[in-house]
């Protein structure tokens, strides 16, 4: 009796023991099927998304997360990710790298916008940074007039001045390639200007290796300069002699859309010389700039004025603006000029 006790004992623990184990078994495996777990190192997602799908990272390196700006961090295969570049920057080659090390194919939108397809896997984003930001908010005298007093607003501007006048507004005036031009002497007072800017893609050359720093620029190539620090913006453009064919369409037309040349009618003649006034009133528009004509009709002490600009001049407030350094506030009305620098 007490042998059939004890076999009847055994086999109820038996059973017992076999019933719990097989409980944490099904439990485990209840848990490892409903959140499968990824090897990062391999570019795969650590965790799914919301209904199992997988999701991988849009990775930007931190020293470009300030230009490159991806609309997602993280996207599962087969998603749209659209990158956007910060008004004022150029970014040359921009890539995207799977971590298998594939390239992913890129669709340009725009000059700022970019898309792609997102793999299985993760990406890197990247590309050559190249910041042609402008000083907007510091007022100082960025063009200058002659010894004799004049500032002659119909005179014609050369490539070497329109370059330092640019060169002067940079916020970044670093090189990001190495550029030369057979004209160009080595320690000339716009060696620095026009290498800079050349090598930022503002400032382009001649086939033959020359930069013609002397030659003046014209109406088109000005408009082609400005434009290149900004996104391009399409437009049309009324002028009787610049047909959509010309070469330098697309810039005049982007440089009236942004309301920095108002165009009517009329011949613009694109491959005559532009006028210093010309220069200043497109680019006190690029900077938002404007002249206090109160503050000019008081007159200070340090007041810079040229005996060929008078008050009542169509170019006056754009050449004191352009020719005076000051501080200023804005407010509805446009700027208040507080003193001069």
């Amino acid at each position: 009796m007490k042998h059939t006790f004890r076999y009847i004992l055994a086999l109820v623990l038996t059973i017992c023991l076999f019933a719990a184990l097989g409980t944490s078994a099904l439990a485990a495996n209840e848990t490892g099927s409903g959140s499968e777990q990824y090897d990062d190192t391999m570019g795969n997602p650590s965790t799914p998304s919301s209904g199992g799908i997988p999701s991988y990272r849009v990775i930007v390196d931190d020293a470009q997360k300030d230009q490159i700006k991806p609309d997602r961090s993280s996207a599962s295969a087969g998603t749209t990710v659209t990158i956007k570049v910060t008004e004022g920057v150029s970014v040359d080659d921009i890539q995207v790298v799977g971590k298998d090390g594939k390239t992913v194919e890129l669709t340009k939108v725009n000059d700022t916008t970019y898309t792609f397809k997102m793999p299985a896997c993760d990406v890197n984003v990247s590309g050559a940074v190249i910041d042609l930001r402008l000083n907007t908010t510091d007022h100082f005298a960025y063009i200058q007039g002659y010894p004799d007093g004049t500032f002659q607003p119909d005179g014609s501007l050369t490539r070497a001045e329109a370059a330092t006048i640019f060169y002067r507004l940079l916020l970044d005036t670093s090189m990001t390639k190495s550029v030369s031009f057979s004209d160009v002497r080595s320690g000339s007072w716009y060696e620095t200007a026009v290498k800079t800017l050349a090598s930022k893609g503002v400032l382009t050359g001649y086939p033959n290796g020359t930069f013609q720093p002397n030659a003046s620029v014209t109406r088109a190539e000005f408009c082609a300069m400005a434009s290149r620090f900004f996104a391009l913006e399409k437009g049309t453009v009324k002028f009787t002699d610049v047909p959509e064919t010309f070469w330098g369409y697309k810039y005049i037309a982007s440089v009236v859309a942004k309301g920095w040349l108002a165009d009517s009618e009329v011949a613009y003649n694109p491959n005559g010389a532009i006028s210093r006034a010309e220069v200043v009133g497109i680019v006190n528009r690029m900077l938002g700039r404007s002249a206090d004509a109160a503050f000019l009709a008081k007159g200070a002490d340090g007041l810079k004025s040229f005996t060929d600009v008078k008050t009542g001049d169509a170019c006056y407030l754009d050449v004191m603006e352009a020719a005076n350094g000051h501080d200023y506030r804005t407010g509805s009305t446009g700027e208040t000029w507080t003193g001069l620098k």
